[in-house]
């Protein structure tokens, strides 16, 4: 099978490394129609159809688990599809693995990639993009901030900020926010408020 770049259930993360982007995938992978970056846990997602509270389970575990082994834990592109996303479609069909491929073929889950802070998406053509934005605090608290930095850049597709995650009803209205415009739904303001004070407790975690 080959890869449908036509695919609109692909969502890019767009952000610095190290700037809390797939905690945001994380976040909306609780719920129902989200899956998380993770071949076998999205797989399970699919077939068993987790609800918002067994999707939560992972994503909160990822954190937990960050406590327990004191070093930064995550899921990722290369968890999902084998690799990170390609530059050209050649090497997409050439290095990302056959369920990664079958996965663009489904229209009922979206699944997250990410595009690194600088770079582009050429070779998918119909991509929901969610840029972050107010992430500098994140990256001095790891240690990671690069002079000059400015998360603030004007871009296509859907914001995200940071700073939201300083205040309960923020994040949560702003995680909504984007369930909502992506496919409709909600997500449970109290598993998102144990996300959100989780993440603060560890986010520093490995760093």
């Amino acid at each position: 099978m080959k890869t449908n770049f036509d695919t609109k259930m692909m969502i890019t993360l767009n952000y610095h490394a190290n700037s809390g982007g797939k905690f945001i995938g994380n976040c909306l992978a609780i719920g129902e129609k989200f899956l998380h970056q993770h071949e076998y846990l999205a797989k399970a997602k699919m077939k068993l159809k987790w609800d918002q509270q067994e999707s939560f389970s992972v994503s909160h575990k990822v954190m937990e688990d960050k406590k327990f082994y004191q070093r930064h834990l995550e899921f990722g592109c290369y968890k999902l599809a084998g690799r990170i996303l390609q530059p050209t479609k050649e090497l997409q069909e050439e290095l990302t693995t056959d369920w990664f491929k079958s996965l663009t073929h489904q229209d009922e889950y979206y699944f997250f990639m990410v595009v690194p802070f600088g770079s582009k998406n050429n070779i998918f053509n119909d991509t929901i993009d969610i840029t972050l934005k107010n992430y500098e605090w994140i990256l001095k608290d790891r240690n990671t901030l690069e002079k000059d930095i400015n998360s603030n850049t004007v871009g296509k597709g859907l914001f995200f900020d940071m700073n939201t995650i300083h205040n309960e009803a923020e994040f949560g209205e702003a995680i909504n926010d984007l369930s909502t415009k992506i496919n409709g739904s909600l997500i449970r303001l109290d598993l998102l408020e144990s996300m959100r004070k989780t993440f603060l407790e560890t986010y520093r975690i490995g760093f």
